[in-house]
């Protein structure tokens, strides 16, 4: 069982002034810098895959996260890529792994994959390299920009494995090792229900009091509404962690739902400089500014690769699990925001208490229940948690948007600051954020309990 490092207790109260006492999260951060570097692979043949460091592995998770960003993808999306490319990254090394397990017939569909030859030796960055780029033109198909420079990455990856193993053979083999376990996989990537969404009708969004609207200022359609018919990884059925239904819908100003609306204008009114920058570093919305909430926690992931010395072993485990984690808390997610259709805050909070009121960061175009980040970071930390441990680090990928490093005295400490951040930018009320990480942690456990990494 993973045990979620956040209290209830410190989440429900921030906004007691604000019409019932309903919420708050008591932030704490106070982590270690977090040394960075990249390194070309190991200088020999090593039979092992816990002989070689993760680089390859990381290298490709920045180039898919540049690539989601680049393509502006729908959140459930993102995280579904990233999963899969720690899926193809774990099941090319893990025959270099004796104590670790093969995902074959563990995660939904994925039938048996293909091992490797006793006795012959692999170079394991190169089997991951030619298993990544496999289905990089599954994953991104259409995606001229995003394909070439994954090809690019790989021919890189690859004249450095050369250079540094000196053995055509191996690298041969290795490389079609590879390839055969990256084609498996971009067949069980299309069976996945994907293609079969692209061209169902344009969804119509029901009406009725308190269901979603689409949300100013750009009042987009509805992204992803029928993701519920893809597969996910591990989690079955897909309602498995469905959380509990929202408060009752109501405009009375003595309900509870009322409060919840009045929590999320009350913090926005009152909140700081500190909190107006929270929610600016984790948005991490689908506006071509980051790779999305799954590709900050997939970066995150990689930092504390980095800081723990993993090997490519460790390293390929903790990726994929984060993952699938992920990408089946977002499946979940995505399941319940359709079924409960609830109206956004701005819709609210603009109709029953404040016609002038917007939501300092954009509404993105899906419904409210449950809160996606929530759900998201729910899952990442305590699947990272449960891998890494309790471990102190600094966030430094807001670098680029102009954000300074941000320290965390744990995982959970930035899940909490990442779930709290949609309160501060006014998208979610304290409810959907509550019951989304449950439902992360919950999807986590789930994940955990099903697939089996080590003999």
């Amino acid at each position: 069982m993973v045990d979620s490092i956040y209290s209830r207790r410190q989440f429900l109260g921030r906004s007691a002034a604000a019409g019932a006492g309903l919420f708050a999260m008591q932030i704490a951060g106070a982590g270690t810098a977090v040394a960075v570097g990249n390194g070309v692979g190991a200088k020999s043949i090593h039979p092992l895959t816990k002989s070689h460091d993760p680089d390859v592995l990381l290298r490709w998770i920045q180039a898919v996260y540049d690539s989601v960003k680049l393509e502006r993808l729908t959140p459930p999306n993102a995280a579904r890529i990233y999963a899969y490319f720690g899926v193809a990254a774990y099941e090319a090394v893990v025959g270099g792994m004796p104590p670790y397990r093969s995902l074959g017939l563990q995660l939904n569909d994925l039938p048996k994959l293909p091992s490797r030859s006793q006795n012959l030796r692999y170079d394991w960055p190169t089997a991951a390299n030619a298993a990544m780029a496999a289905v990089a033109p599954v994953l991104f198909a259409g995606r001229t920009a995003s394909l070439a420079k994954m090809r690019d990455l790989e021919s890189v990856v690859q004249s450095e494995r050369n250079a540094a193993v000196k053995d055509g053979s191996t690298i041969d083999r290795s490389v079609g090792h590879g390839r055969s376990v990256g084609k498996i996989i971009a067949e069980w990537i299309q069976r996945d229900g994907w293609t079969h969404i692209q061209g169902l009708p344009a969804y119509v969004a029901p009406m009725g009091e308190g269901l979603w609207e689409r949300t100013p200022p750009n009042f987009g359609l509805a992204l992803e509404p029928y993701w519920e018919k893809v597969r996910p990884f591990a989690l079955v059925p897909v309602t498995a962690c469905a959380p509990p239904p929202p408060i009752a819908f109501s405009t009375d100003p003595g309900s509870a739902f009322y409060a919840q609306a009045m929590a999320t204008y009350t913090t926005v009114k009152e909140r700081t400089d500190s909190d107006a920058e929270t929610a600016l570093f984790w948005r991490d919305n689908p506006d071509g500014t980051t790779g999305l909430p799954s590709g900050h926690w997939a970066l995150i992931a990689s930092i504390l690769i980095r800081q723990e010395g993993y090997d490519l072993a460790r390293a390929a485990e903790l990726m994929v699990m984060h993952g699938i984690a992920v990408a089946d808390g977002f499946t979940s997610c995505w399941t319940e925001k359709y079924r409960t259709n609830l109206v956004r805050p701005v819709t609210y909070i603009k109709k029953h208490i404040d016609p002038d009121w917007n939501s300092p960061v954009n509404s993105p175009a899906f419904p409210e229940y449950t809160s996606g980040h929530s759900v998201g970071s729910g899952a990442a930390a305590a699947v990272l948690t449960s891998l890494v441990g309790a471990v102190s680090f600094t966030d430094d990928t807001g670098i680029g948007n102009g954000f300074a490093p941000r320290p965390y005295s744990s995982i959970w400490d930035a899940a909490n600051e990442a779930a709290i951040s949609r309160l501060f930018g006014g998208i979610h009320y304290p409810m959907g954020i509550t019951a989304g990480i449950d439902q992360g942690v919950c999807v986590a456990q789930a994940v955990m309990q099903r697939i089996k990494t080590r003999k």
